[in-house]
């Protein structure tokens, strides 16, 4: 019995499974620029799905993006790392126009409501087919609602400007 054998029953490091934590976090994340029957077709777990939709729904303050991918990253540990990255590689060739759009209507969402009519102005003259006052509309019903509503009115704003957008 010498070292050799000992070794092989010896456990993984704390900084190897770190960095494999690390690893499927970024897989996580790249996770997030997809909707969610492209989540579907992937195969991923329903929990993981809702957990990607719930982080694509914070807003990025104080930090709750970075938790909800931290969780996102605990519940890949539970996936095939190899079975999804691929079928994440099958996917992107076909859709990636789609996911750029996607991930831009969702930037500037949150910067219409979090900034507002200067926001709006700059969106308008890189799209004049959108409407000012159905913009400036969904950014003030936003603001009005209570937190609980609010989901409902960045939805709205979401639909109105893929909708446009992708005609």
């Amino acid at each position: 019995m010498g070292r050799n054998e000992n070794r092989q029953f010896e456990p993984t490091s704390k900084t190897k499974r770190k960095h494999e934590a690390l690893e499927l976090q970024k897989l996580g994340e790249k996770l997030t620029a997809y909707t969610a029957s492209q989540l579907q077709q992937i195969l991923l777990p329903e929990n993981l799905i809702v957990a990607i939709t719930e982080y694509n729904r914070l807003p990025n303050s104080h930090g709750a993006r970075k938790r909800q991918l931290q969780y996102i990253g605990r519940l890949m540990r539970g996936c095939d790392y190899e079975l999804v990255s691929n079928a994440m590689r099958q996917g992107q060739t076909g859709d990636d126009k789609s996911n750029q759009q996607h991930t831009a209507v969702i930037s500037w969402c949150d910067k219409i409501l979090q900034i507002g009519d200067s926001e709006i102005n700059a969106v308008l003259l890189a799209h004049p087919q959108l409407e000012r006052q159905k913009l400036r509309q969904l950014h003030r019903d936003y603001h009005r609602a209570d937190e609980s509503s609010r989901t409902k009115f960045r939805n709205n704003l979401q639909r109105y400007l893929l909708k446009l957008l992708t005609n």
